[in-house]
């Protein structure tokens, strides 16, 4: 039942065109149903992380928030970089 990565990206990236800010909660009920049933909850939140921060290093989105309250936003830099 696991989606590619670009998959995940897809999602998140449309969530925040929806939404316009995403909380970590809120990318976490979108991803959590859709990851791997063989991924404990660590492993789910590990997954997560690791989703965000690619995609906040290739410059897509930022942390408008704090590190403990973090409020995602897309930076609106184009897509090609994925």
């Amino acid at each position: 039942k696991a989606f590619s990565k670009q998959a995940y990206f897809d999602w998140i990236i449309q969530a925040l065109k929806d939404h316009g800010s995403l909380s970590r909660r809120d990318i976490d009920e979108l991803l959590w149903d859709r990851l791997s049933d063989r991924y404990d909850d660590r492993q789910k939140k590990t997954k997560v992380t690791n989703l965000i921060a690619e995609l906040r290093r290739n410059g897509l989105i930022e942390n408008t928030g704090t590190d403990a309250a973090p409020r995602w936003l897309l930076t609106g830099k184009p897509r090609e970089h994925l």
